[in-house]
C-alpha cells in the first residue's frame, strides 16, 4: 500500500569516490539508497575512453560492482556512463543520465563538448547515434582504431562528451 514510488535510486557512496584521482585498482563499487537492478546495460553502458575488454558488471543488493578486465591508461580520466540503466526494483524508476568518472592520474580532465545530431535528409533528431572523437586525423581512423572518446545521442539528438583532455580531436 501507500503512494506509488516515483523517486529514482540515489548513489550514497562509491569506491573509489566519484571524480577521484590516482586510481590504481580494477574494481568499482557504487552503493545506492535502495535495492536496484540494471535494465539493458548493453544498450546504455558507454565507457570513455573505451576499454579493450568489456568489464564484468554485477548487481548485489543495493550495489553495482564493476570489475575492470583491461589495463587502464596512465594519467587518463575515465567516464562510465550508464544512462538510465540503473532502476529501482519496485517501480523501475531510472536514475537519469548516470555518469561516474575517475582518473588514473593526479587530476580529472575537465573539458567537454556537447551538441545535437540530426539526420541530413529528414532534419529530424537522431536518437542513439554514436558520437566519437579521435585524436588521429587520418581518413581511415574510424575503421582502424577505437575512438578516444565516445557518447550516445538522446531522444532529442543531444550528446555530451565530458571530462575530455586538452587537445585536438576529429568528431565522427
Amino acid at each position: 500500500g501507500g503512494p506509488k514510488d516515483i523517486t529514482p535510486p540515489k548513489m550514497l557512496s562509491s569506491e573509489p569516490e566519484n571524480l577521484s584521482t590516482n586510481f590504481k585498482g580494477n574494481r568499482l563499487v557504487l552503493n545506492f539508497d535502495e535495492y536496484i537492478n540494471l535494465k539493458t546495460p548493453e544498450k546504455y553502458l558507454l565507457i570513455s575512453p573505451p576499454l579493450g575488454k568489456e568489464p564484468d558488471i554485477r548487481v548485489k543488493g543495493r550495489s553495482i560492482i564493476i570489475k575492470i578486465k583491461d589495463t587502464l591508461r596512465v594519467n587518463t580520466t575515465y567516464n562510465f556512463y550508464l544512462g538510465e540503466a540503473i532502476v529501482d526494483i519496485t517501480e523501475s524508476n531510472p536514475v537519469p543520465n548516470f555518469n561516474f568518472a575517475f582518473s588514473t592520474g593526479p587530476e580529472i580532465d575537465s573539458l567537454s563538448l556537447s551538441g545535437n545530431v540530426t539526420d541530413a535528409f529528414t532534419r529530424k533528431p537522431m536518437e542513439d547515434a554514436l558520437v566519437m572523437l579521435y585524436s588521429d586525423f587520418s581518413d581511415s581512423v574510424p575503421m582502424k582504431q577505437i575512438p578516444t572518446y565516445v557518447s550516445r545521442t538522446s531522444k532529442n539528438g543531444d550528446f555530451n562528451l565530458r571530462n575530455l583532455a586538452s587537445g585536438k580531436y576529429r568528431a565522427v
